[in-house]
């Protein structure tokens, strides 16, 4: 996995270092391949983790019936996601 941490909207320069990584994309467009990343729409549920404040003072997240965030677990923890 690309991500930190399994966190949407982050890379891990430690296991995929940008010079390995452009080599690596270069290498695909040369055989005309394309590098394609899938992105999950969940946001770990932590606070201090910008994508997760800006969905928390915006709003945005799907509701429970409480009227809560609804709150699940995936690969990278509890999370929301939005609406």
């Amino acid at each position: 996995n690309f991500m930190q941490m399994d966190r949407i909207f982050t890379y891990d320069p430690v296991n995929y270092p940008p010079a390995e990584m452009k080599k690596f994309v270069e290498g695909l467009h040369a055989n005309g391949q394309r590098w394609v990343p899938i992105l999950d729409c969940g946001v770990t549920a932590l606070p201090g983790y910008k994508p997760y404040d800006v969905g928390m003072q915006r709003d945005i997240f799907i509701k429970d019936r409480e009227g809560n965030p609804y709150l699940g677990v995936v690969w990278s923890g509890p999370t929301h996601w939005p609406d």
